[in-house]
C-alpha cells in the first residue's frame, strides 16, 4: 500500500497514477491505495493553504513522488508550515537573457518588449520549494527607461499579485531608443506581501540590447 499523511488539513488535492485501489471504505484512508508488488507509483499534492509552504518528506521527498518496484508499505508525509517572506527571494527559473536585438528602427513610443522572456519564481530559500505567497514584484535597473514588465491574461505589465505557488514570464520593456550600439543593464528584484519585503536578488547582465549595424 501507499498512504498520504496529511497534515495540512482540507485543500490539498492527491492524485495517485495509476489510481490502485482503495485501501477501505474508511474516508480516513482515502488517501492510501493499494498496489501488487513490484508495482511502481507516482503521487502528485498540489493545493496547499496561501502562506504555506508545502514540504514533502517520508517515502521521498519529491513532487510528484515517484515508487518504484514497490515492495513494502510506503508513506508519504505532507505538511505545510507558515511561510515568512523574510525566508523567500525571487529567482529566475527558467527562460533566457532579456535580449532585445533591432534590426530596424522600432517605434518606441508604446514601450517595445524584449525578444526573450524568463521564468521567476518566489522559492523559499532554505527548502527551495516554492513559497506559496502571492506577491508584488518590484525590480531596478539603472536607467528608469528600461523596465521588467510581467505576464498576465492581458498582456506585460505591472508586477502585482503574482502566484507564489507558481512561475511567472517576464520580459525586460524599453520606454527609450537606447543611445549606445550595445547595452546590458544588471536588475535587483524583491517581493513583497502585505508590505513586508523578501530577500532581494540581484542578476547581473540579465537585460541585453543590441543594433545591427547601419539602424
Amino acid at each position: 500500500s501507499v498512504a498520504v499523511e496529511n497534515n495540512c488539513g482540507g485543500g490539498l488535492t492527491i492524485v495517485f497514477s495509476p489510481s490502485g485501489d482503495s485501501c477501505s471504505d474508511d474516508e480516513e484512508t482515502e488517501n492510501c491505495r493499494l498496489y501488487s508488488m513490484g508495482d511502481s507509483v507516482d503521487v502528485t499534492i498540489s493545493g496547499n493553504p496561501e502562506g504555506t509552504n508545502l514540504v514533502i518528506s517520508g517515502a521521498c521527498n519529491e513532487n510528484p513522488c515517484s515508487l518504484n518496484d514497490i515492495q513494502e508499505h510506503k508513506v508519504v508525509n505532507v505538511s505545510c508550515p507558515t511561510t515568512n517572506i523574510g525566508d523567500c527571494k525571487p529567482k529566475l527559473t527558467g527562460g533566457n537573457i532579456l535580449q532585445l536585438i533591432e534590426d530596424s528602427y522600432l517605434d518606441y513610443s508604446g514601450g517595445v518588449l524584449s525578444d526573450t522572456f524568463a521564468e521567476l519564481s518566489l522559492l523559499n530559500i532554505y527548502t527551495n520549494a516554492d513559497c506559496g505567497l502571492n506577491y508584488d514584484l518590484s525590480s531596478e535597473t539603472s536607467d528608469p527607461n528600461v523596465q521588467i514588465v510581467c505576464e498576465s491574461a492581458t498582456g506585460y505589465g505591472i508586477c502585482n499579485n503574482l502566484d507564489g505557488s507558481g512561475k511567472t514570464k517576464v520580459k525586460a520593456r524599453f520606454m527609450m531608443r537606447p543611445t549606445e550600439p550595445n547595452k546590458t543593464w544588471n536588475v535587483t528584484f524583491t517581493a513583497s506581501s502585505a508590505g513586508i519585503p523578501s530577500l532581494s536578488n540581484v542578476y547581473n547582465s540579465l537585460i541585453r540590447y543590441y543594433r545591427r549595424i547601419g539602424n
